[in-house]
Parts: structure tokens; sequence; C-alpha cells
């Protein structure tokens, strides 16, 4: 079997991008294009979340809106978002904490 984990974070990259540009179309900000190049040249994952780190204080500082890429990056990282339900044990099939699911996958949506 293929792990796609790899592929998810290349994805999850690629968003934190996307969403970077569109705030930096607004803001034209030097600083926050410096940020995205770190992003996207980072090689491994502690190079990327430092990378996202400080994408965030630049558009903090530039007063952007930073919830888009804070959720990516929890994504990411694979940690619980605030303010979310998650299933932490799950019947048989579905997904949860204790299965072995990422926290998106176990998030509780109904």
């Amino acid at each position: 079997m293929i792990d796609l984990k790899p592929f998810k974070k290349a994805n999850l990259r690629l968003l934190i991008g996307e969403e970077a540009r569109r705030i930096n179309n607004f803001k034209d900000c030097d600083v926050i294009h410096e940020a995205l190049t770190q992003v996207e040249s980072a090689t491994n994952d502690q190079e990327t979340l430092d990378a996202i780190a400080y994408l965030l204080v630049s558009v903090q500082y530039r007063g952007g809106d930073t919830k888009l890429i804070e959720q990516y990056k929890a994504e990411y990282k694979n940690e619980p978002v605030s303010g979310k339900v998650y299933s932490l044990t799950g019947g048989h099939g579905q997904p949860s904490i204790s299965a072995g699911n990422t926290w998106k996958e176990s998030e509780v949506t109904s």
C-alpha cells in the first residue's frame, strides 16, 4: 500500500502558499513573499513548520487574516484545531484517534 502522508503534506504546503499569495496580492509585502519562499524551499517537516510560523507572523504584522493558514498548519502537524470536536474512540470502521486516524479525519461533522 502506498503511504499518502507525504502527498497530503505537499498539498497542504501548496494550499498554504496559495493562501499567502492571495493575502499578498492585497498587502504587496516583501516580507510575506520572503516567508512564502521559505515555505516552498523547506526540505523537512521542521523547516516547513518554522517557515509557516514565520509566514503567520509576517501576515499578522501586515494585518492579514491567518485563520486558513493556521488550519493548514494544524493539519500539517496533525494536531487538533481549537473549537472543533473529534472522535477519540469510534465504532468499527469509524475514523477515530485511537484507530490511528489523523485529527482531521477524526473530526465530528454532524
